[in-house]
């Protein structure tokens, strides 16, 4: 590592200057201290050479609405300002020292982060932009150069140097700022931008979090504006195939060229992630084996039942009486039908959901709605509706939304293979016929499309 030089001028204003923190194109960054308060800060500086250029008054004009836009910002994952004089020579303005590492950095020596470091880096930029967005400030600049992780995992982000505030005409139409290989489309073309552009820029950052390569990149920052405008960016899981199926889905979505096809605000794009974690954190603690994967929702009822030692014969529908959940009975009135297979075992008591896990319950139903929604049944990898209501079920046996929705699913999957048949897919709906028959044993509608399908094979 290249040793820090302290700089000739000893003093900044009252600020004693102890050390150069960093250089860029428009300025220098030093670590200083304040007397006053007895604390360190940094200092940011603007190039006297800049100033005297053409143009200089737009970038100390940018370089005062940086001080601005930062100085109304008040956030536990912003960088905040404490002072400023535009009237030095050079210019400066006085930040909170926060001591860490640049993304950028931790990028260069690791290439790739773990998944879910990356999403929670990516959660606290977001929460910062909610909060300088509803402040009325765009960032603009959102790259892994101006965000700093903390040793506790903590993140700030700093740099609001060209931040668009309403009201402002600093930054012109037909004016580009940022840096290509990080700029949403609309500001790559100098179109005029929206919190949404933000959304784009922190996508980017973290697909270069999950794959190690830059979602937009070119051999000058011609090429890399045409990917920008013009290409879709290789799925995440080609680059790396560890990531969850569900990950790559959220990061099509805050990639659009649209900004109308994007997450309609940093909350949004947030709590999309926030449920990837959640959902990850639940399957993980229902210790699934390595080779599930390909019938995740029907080994989960399997190792169920096999830890329990119950199997359930079904003839068109389960016995009514004590069925029961973690170790408690539940008085069942509700009758299960065939189409599913809860965890069952004997024991004595109720269950009774405190109020932590009915939020995990209906947190659940949420996403396994969702899953439903958008027609994500069954899947041999990641999150699904299918998956998703056992987990409820096994958390809430008697949950009256878990069962319809395992029902609507089962009704859902006989309507796909209908469709395959209908193309005359034959072999690809046997298959599915096959696995459905494990999904969901007994399931009259299922079992006739077997019938009739083995009877049609017999008769080609």
């Amino acid at each position: 590592m290249a040793q820090l030089v302290v700089p000739e001028k000893k003093m900044m204003g009252k600020y004693e200057i102890r050390q150069l923190l960093g250089k860029g194109a428009m300025g220098v960054v030093y670590l200083a201290y304040d007397p006053d308060i007895c604390r360190s800060v940094a200092i940011k500086t603007l190039h006297n050479d800049i100033l005297s250029d053409e143009g200089g008054e737009d970038f100390l004009s940018r370089f005062k609405s940086e001080a601005k836009a930062v100085g109304r910002l008040m956030h536990q994952n912003i960088v905040a300002i404490y002072d400023f004089d535009l009237q030095h020579s050079p210019p400066y303005f006085v930040m909170e020292y926060c001591p860490g590492v640049e993304l950028k950095k931790m990028l260069l020596d690791q290439r790739q982060l773990d998944y879910k470091q990356a999403i929670k880096i990516t959660i606290q930029i977001l929460d910062a932009l909610e909060y300088s967005h509803q402040m009325g400030v765009i960032h603009r600049d959102i790259k892994p150069a101006n965000i700093f992780v903390q040793e506790n995992g903590h993140v700030k982000l700093a740099d609001f140097g060209i931040a668009h505030m309403e009201a402002s005409d600093l930054t012109r139409m037909g004016m580009v700022l940022g840096t290509p290989s990080y700029m949403s489309p609309e500001q790559a073309q100098a179109h005029e931008i929206d919190s949404r552009s933000d959304l784009f820029s922190t996508a980017a950052v973290l697909y270069e979090m999950l794959t190690g390569e830059k979602a937009f990149k070119g051999d000058n920052p011609a090429i890399t504006l045409h990917q920008v405008v013009h290409h879709k960016p290789v799925d995440v899981r080609v680059l790396n195939p560890s990531l969850p199926e569900p990950l790559n889905d959220v990061l099509k979505k805050a990639l659009s060229k649209k900004t109308s096809q994007r997450y309609e605000c940093a909350r949004s794009f947030k709590s999309a992630l926030v449920d990837l974690l959640t959902i990850d954190s639940t399957v993980s603690r229902a210790a699934y084996s390595p080779f599930s994967k390909v019938l995740i929702g029907a080994c989960f009822a399997l190792t169920c039942m096999i830890t329990i030692g119950v199997l359930v014969h079904l003839k068109g529908r389960f016995d009514t009486g004590s069925l029961t959940m973690s170790g408690s009975v539940v008085d069942s009135s509700t009758v299960y039908p065939y189409t599913i297979i809860p965890p069952v075992q004997q024991s004595k008591g109720r269950v009774v959901l405190d109020a932590q896990e009915r939020h995990r319950v209906e947190r659940l139903l949420e996403v396994a709605g969702a899953h439903y929604m958008v027609n994500r049944l069954i899947a041999p990898q990641g999150s699904n509706a299918y998956e998703t209501y056992l987990l409820v079920l096994g958390r809430d046996p008697e949950n009256k939304t878990a069962v319809d929705g395992l029902l609507k699913v089962a009704e859902a999957y006989v309507e796909q293979c209908d469709a395959l048949l209908r193309e005359g897919y034959i072999e690809d709906v046997l298959r599915r016929l096959e696995a459905g028959r494990t999904f969901f044993p007994g399931f009259p509608p299922l079992m006739e499309r077997i019938q009739k399908i083995e009877a049609y094979s017999v008769s080609e």
